[in-house]
């Protein structure tokens, strides 16, 4: 009968349908790095295999590359390994990576303030907790020049230990 084709047009529509929209939630944006299939909802297929997530981020590393994306649910992240790959992205560009995704820690605790913050005036902010870090990691080293010629003298050009446990 005729209603039979009908219904099985139909059905073919809702197939290719659901086959178009499952492809468009699981191809992966242009100029984003390579990973694993994702799952749309639950994210990428790698972090179900059942093994520490170290592991899982070494193998990911093996197969794609220093740079590979997964995503945890809908959420994108893109892991840089390597000494090289990391002063690339985030101190060659800088500019690029300035902008940084908003999460509920920084929102609740930062209210938008620190150096992480995504605003137009990062750099300076940047700049300005950069000095102050190398201010106190100078004050620390001299704390510990001292610290050290409290302990050590010299003798004749050689080093000597004065004290050690209070003797």
């Amino acid at each position: 009968m005729w209603y039979q084709s009908v219904e099985d047009v139909v059905s073919f529509f809702i197939f290719i349908l659901t086959g178009v929209l499952i492809w468009m939630l699981m191809r992966r944006p242009k100029g984003i790095p390579p990973g694993p299939v994702r799952i749309p909802i639950l994210g990428s297929t790698a972090l179900f295999t059942g093994t520490h997530p170290g592991e899982v981020l070494t193998s990911l590393q093996r197969q794609y590359g220093d740079i590979f994306s997964i995503y945890v649910g809908n959420k994108l992240l893109i892991f840089f390994n390597g000494y090289e790959v990391f002063k690339e992205a985030f101190v060659k560009n800088a500019a690029v990576f300035s902008t940084k995704a908003s999460t509920l820690i920084t929102e609740k605790l930062g209210q938008g303030k620190g150096c992480s913050a995504d605003r137009i005036n990062w750099n300076p902010r940047r700049l300005s907790e950069l000095t102050e870090l190398l201010a106190r990691w100078t004050k620390c080293l001299a704390v510990f020049r001292l610290l050290l010629r409290s302990k050590f003298k010299f003798r004749r050009g050689r080093l000597c230990l004065t004290s050690f446990r209070g003797r």
